[in-house]
C-alpha cells in the first residue's frame, strides 16, 4: 500500500504518516458477538491476467488486485473481467459480551476524527444496543492511539457534502444549500441533535477515554454518563481561536463549572487527566494498561442493577441537569456558534476563519512556548 501523509483532524496532534494503522478489538469468546457498523465493501473490476495470480491478501485495493493485460495469443475468446471485492474497514465496531455492548470508533489512522459517516454509524450502534434486551450497559471507546481528535475538518474521508437520512430532527438536507442554511441544518442534525439523542439513551453509557479527546471528541465523551480516563488522556477545546465559542454540544459550564469553563475556552490549552478529575469532568483516572479492564469491571457491576431502575435514575439526573439550564443554555450557545461561523464567512475566506488543523496546532505551540 502506498504510504501517504495527511493532516490530523485536531490542532493538538502531529501529522499522520500512515494509512494502515488499525486495532483489532474482537475477543475470541463464545459469549461475544462482533460486527462492523457502516458500509464495508465496494465492487471493483480487475483486468484479465495471462497467468493465474496468487491469492490476494485480505482487503486489497483495486490497484493492488489488478494484473497486466493478456498477450493476445490463441484463438479462445477473452474471458469476462473478474469481479474483485475491495474491503473497507468499518468506521465503527460493535461488540457484545454478556450484558455489555462495546462501541468502538474505528478511524485510527485519522485519530478517530468524526465525519458524518462515523456519526451515523455510531447512531446505528447505539440504537442497536438500546434495542437489545440483553444489553444493560454501553461502553464507547476509540481504536488506536487516541479516543477522538474531534470533527473531521481535513481528512480524505471528510464528507460534509454528502447526504444522509435525517434522524435527529426535521431540518432539511444541508447538501446543495448555501451559507447558514447549510451549516445550521447540518450541525443541528449531525452534531447537536445526535449528541442529544445519545444522551437520552435509556441505558448507562461509559466513555473509555485515552490519548486525545479534543473539541468534537469532548461531545462524544460528555454525552456518556460516566467518563473513565487513562493517565495519558488529555482534553481541549481550542475553537475560540476560530472565533467560535466552543463546540456545538456546549456542556462546558455543567461538566466543569463556569470559571473552569472560561479558562478552558479562553486559553484553549490541554487539560490532563488528573486536572480533569479535579474539575469533575471525569469519574476516574487509571493507568493506560488498566483502562479497558477497569471500564469493563465498572460496567459489569452496573449491569447487576435492574434495567428499569438504571433507566429511571439516568432520566432523573438528566432532568435535574436540564432544570439547571443545560438544554436552553445549549440552544442559545448554538445560535452564537453559528453567528461566529457566519461572521467568519462574511469577513474572511471560510466559516473557520481560515484555520485548519495544522495552523491551530502551530498557534497552540507558539502560545505555550511564550509562557
Amino acid at each position: 500500500m502506498t504510504e501517504r501523509t495527511f493532516r490530523p483532524a485536531a490542532p493538538d496532534l502531529p501529522p499522520v504518516a500512515t494509512v494502515n494503522d488499525t486495532t483489532a478489538l474482537a475477543r475470541a469468546a463464545d459469549a461475544t458477538r462482533v460486527a462492523g457498523i457502516g458500509p464495508q465493501t465496494q465492487p471493483a473490476r480487475a483486468e484479465h491476467a495471462t497467468a493465474p495470480a496468487p491469492a490476494p491478501a485480505p482487503g486489497p485495493t483495486a490497484s493492488e488486485s489488478e494484473s497486466g493485460p493478456g498477450d493476445g495469443a490463441g484463438s479462445e475468446p477473452e474471458p469476462e473481467p473478474a469481479v474483485v471485492t475491495v474491503t473497507e474497514m468499518p468506521v465503527v465496531l460493535y461488540e457484545v459480551a454478556g450484558a455489555i455492548a462495546r462501541v468502538t470508533m474505528n478511524r485510527p489512522e485519522f485519530r478517530n476524527a468524526q465525519n458524518s459517516k462515523m456519526t451515523y454509524a455510531l447512531d446505528d450502534a447505539f440504537y442497536r444496543a438500546a434495542g437489545d434486551p440483553a444489553v444493560k450497559v454501553i461502553i464507547l471507546a476509540g481504536a488506536g492511539r487516541h479516543f477522538s481528535a474531534g470533527h473531521d475538518i481535513g481528512t480524505p474521508g471528510r464528507d460534509v457534502d454528502r447526504s444522509f437520512d435525517r434522524r435527529a430532527g426535521l431540518w432539511w438536507d444541508h447538501v446543495g444549500e448555501l451559507g447558514a442554511e447549510s451549516r445550521f441544518a447540518r450541525e443541528q442534525e449531525v452534531y447537536l441533535g445526535m449528541c442529544r439523542r445519545w444522551r437520552e439513551l435509556p441505558k448507562p453509557t461509559i466513555a473509555q477515554v485515552h490519548g486525545a479527546c479534543i473539541a468534537g471528541g469532548l461531545m462524544l465523551a460528555w454525552v456518556c454518563d460516566l467518563i473513565v480516563a487513562s493517565d495519558d488522556a488529555f482534553f481541549a477545546d481550542p475553537v475560540v481561536r476560530m472565533g467560535i465559542p466552543g463546540v456545538e454540544y456546549f456542556a462546558h459550564p455543567w461538566v466543569m463549572g463556569p470559571r473552569a469553563a472560561k479558562e478552558f475556552l479562553f486559553l484553549g490549552e490541554r487539560v490532563d487527566a488528573q486536572r480533569a478529575l479535579q474539575l469533575g469532568m471525569v469519574n476516574r483516572v487509571v493507568p493506560r494498561a488498566e483502562l479497558a479492564a477497569e471500564v469493563t469491571s465498572i460496567a459489569e457491576r452496573i449491569a447487576t442493577m435492574p434495567r428499569l431502575g438504571l433507566a429511571l435514575t439516568k432520566k432523573a439526573v438528566n432532568q435535574s441537569e436540564d432544570l439547571m439550564g443545560l438544554q436552553t443554555g445549549m440552544d442559545s450557545v448554538f445560535g452564537l456558534h453559528h453567528l461566529a461561523h457566519a461572521h467568519n464567512a462574511e469577513v474572511g475566506s471560510d466559516s473557520l476563519a481560515g484555520q485548519d488543523a495544522r495552523s491551530m496546532r502551530d498557534a497552540r505551540r507558539a502560545s505555550e512556548s511564550s509562557t
